[in-house]
């Protein structure tokens, strides 16, 4: 990003802090009716903090998609000068600041915590990867691939839901027939950790589309 930042700006830029959030983003490719693969990206609402030697409006800023895959819409930004930040938002930025870091500024040790998140990050990344294997590994009996997608949109609204709260999502299906294949679809999920849970649901929703599109064209 700051290499990105000072070869489009042509101007020398420090990053002096950053809140980061990160997500998943995929797609699905309806040629081949394939999903996409699956990258790390930046949530909504991560913050970084720049420096310049010049003075720039927000428009230079906001007028440009940075980082990886701008062809596919990623990497807008909203840019607001110091300025511009609202006290409420630099409290904000100041005690997430110290919730990451006891120390000052410039005290070597903030490398060590810098480091520390890192390690903590790659580890939590290398846990979902072995969770999304499992998942993709793990086949079950489908239900529609609409059921499929509005059990993939509770997961996404509640990160705290679990087999559990699933289920007794399902359990309000009138249909039996339906409430009994999305209860058996479900079994395998039984115990699992929210990140299984998802990328189950997402590998069986286009399975599910790919079942659907296969019967349509034997129909035909």
């Amino acid at each position: 990003m700051k290499k990105q930042l000072e070869n489009r700006l042509s101007c020398p830029v420090e990053i002096t802090d950053a809140i980061l959030k990160y997500t998943r983003i995929g797609g699905y490719n309806g040629k081949w009716n394939l999903p996409l693969p699956q990258y790390t990206a930046l949530a909504p609402g991560s913050v970084i903090c720049i420096e310049v030697e010049q003075n720039l409006c927000a428009a230079q800023l906001e007028s440009e998609f940075w980082g990886d895959m701008t062809g596919r819409g990623n990497g807008q930004v909203k840019a607001l000068s110091w300025d511009d930040v609202t006290n409420s938002m630099k409290n904000c930025q100041k005690a997430a600041a110290d919730g990451t870091s006891a120390v000052e500024k410039g005290d070597p040790a903030a490398s060590g915590i810098l480091v520390l998140e890192l390690e903590a990050y790659q580890e939590r990344e290398k846990e979902r990867e072995m969770q999304r294997r499992e998942a993709m590994s793990t086949q079950a009996a489908l239900p529609s691939a609409v059921t499929i997608e509005q059990l993939i949109a509770l997961m996404e609204e509640h990160e705290d839901y679990s087999y559990t709260e699933l289920k007794e999502q399902i359990d309000h299906i009138r249909d039996e027939q339906k409430k009994n294949r999305a209860q058996e679809f479900l079994r395998p999920c039984e115990g699992k950790a929210h990140e299984f849970i998802y990328f189950y649901l997402l590998n069986s929703k286009w399975s599910a589309r790919r079942e659907a599109a296969g019967n349509g064209k034997q129909g035909k």
